[in-house]
């Protein structure tokens, strides 16, 4: 290939770029301006956005859909897990976990003789990602906490600014803290206060917490795809994640590569990294003065809530702690999502989901986990633990219903 035909084959794909980093961006703030008020911050206020898009093929942008939309910045510490509570609420973790309840209903959909406009029918019966049709982006309005907002100061949008020689000899810093086992932060002045590339944990409001930061999440999903691996039960192959779309002032894409696709460098697929454009700014953003919003916006396809401290937002005291306060992707309800649809295959007749699936429908959370997890997804797994290692185990999954 000559260099006048790579040149423009890489004028091509940054234009693509943009095109995407436009529309995923302007869907996902467009649709969170019209929300309703409740649940969202204060102009006193500052959260973080994300929400996953749909991106049709062939350049058809006009078909593109938001799949699920969420903000937050909270997280339970340790001791605060329960089976009915969503311990980490930050904005990208949400979005993840709407994408998967999302998609659970889209398959029971298919099993209930309708179509679905994301998912196709395999030959063994299993459920797939219509890759020919749609690449699934994720847009987010700050870098994800953790290795990833670890880079020069000086890495910001705004980089055409003249800069002391203070700011050039620093570096940005997380809250996330390094697992126990894993290397440490030497905490020197400048430049010499983080180490890159470490596994962290988020911070909690006085007590830890065991939820890794949303850098080192994401990069699993890059690396076995975003499906949880409850939906992976009925998957015949992982769902990739094309793009990432990031927001705020701060945006440095060899810090963002290093930290979700270098360290384990066994990507599904090629990921693109784009900075949202400067048209489109989250006005809630992380800005000086500002307090943090304490609740969670949570909306999917004919499905809204608001979260506050991993329970529904306006439950009445005396039905805190039950069922009525769940989220909808809480384990609890994402493991009834589960049961009743293994029951309506089962019902159905379906001699695959007889023998694969059948057996888990009195086990524990955690078995089931473990049992409805398909061979390529496992293999993955397997991948991506040998090369970052020291992922934190969680407590109160081995619960029934």
């Amino acid at each position: 290939m000559q260099d006048s035909d790579l040149a423009s084959e890489r004028a091509t794909d940054q234009a693509e770029k943009a095109d995407v980093s436009i529309v995923v961006s302007q869907i996902v703030l467009d649709r969170f301006t019209k929300l309703p008020r409740n649940g969202k911050p204060s102009d006193a206020q500052w959260t973080v956005l994300a929400g996953l898009v749909a991106v049709p093929t062939g350049r058809h942008f006009e078909q593109a859909k938001l799949i699920s939309l969420s903000t937050g910045t909270k997280c339970l510490g340790r001791s605060q897990r329960r089976p009915g509570l969503v311990a980490d609420s930050h904005a990208e973790v949400l979005a993840r976990r709407l994408f998967n309840r999302q998609l659970l209903d889209e398959v029971h959909t298919i099993v209930r003789g309708k179509s679905s406009s994301f998912l196709s029918i395999e030959p063994d019966g299993r459920c797939a990602w219509r890759e020919d049709r749609y690449s699934l982006y994720m847009y987010v309005s700050h870098a994800p906490c953790g290795d990833s907002v670890i880079c020069n100061k000086d890495r910001t949008k705004s980089c055409g600014l003249a800069l002391d020689d203070t700011v050039a000899l620093d570096i940005n810093r997380t809250g996330a803290k390094p697992v126990p086992l894993g290397g440490q932060d030497p905490l020197r002045p400048g430049k010499g206060y983080h180490t890159i590339g470490l596994l962290r944990t988020k911070p909690g409001r006085g007590e830890s917490t065991n939820s890794m930061s949303c850098s080192d999440k994401i990069s699993r999903w890059v690396a076995c795809g975003i499906q949880s691996r409850l939906l992976g039960a009925f998957l015949a192959r992982p769902i990739p994640l094309a793009g990432l779309i990031i927001g705020g002032e701060v945006f440095d894409e060899s810090a963002l590569r290093r930290a979700i696709v270098e360290r384990h460098s066994c990507p599904l697929d090629t990921l693109k990294i784009m900075p949202a454009p400067h048209s489109f700014v989250f006005r809630h953003g992380r800005r000086q003065g500002a307090e943090c919003c304490c609740t969670s916006l949570l909306v999917r396809v004919n499905n809204q809530e608001v979260a506050v401290d991993g329970r529904r937002h306006g439950v009445v005291k005396k039905f805190i702690g039950t069922p009525k306060a769940e989220l909808g992707i809480c384990r609890r309800q994402l493991l009834m999502a589960f049961r009743d649809l293994v029951h309506d295959m089962l019902e159905n007749g379906d001699v695959r989901a007889n023998v694969r699936l059948a057996p888990l429908l009195t086990t524990s959370y955690a078995e089931t986990k473990e049992k409805a997890t398909p061979a390529w997804l496992a293999e993955r797994r397997s991948l991506f633990d040998s090369k970052m290692p020291h992922w934190t185990c969680k407590e109160g999954q081995d619960f029934s219903l």
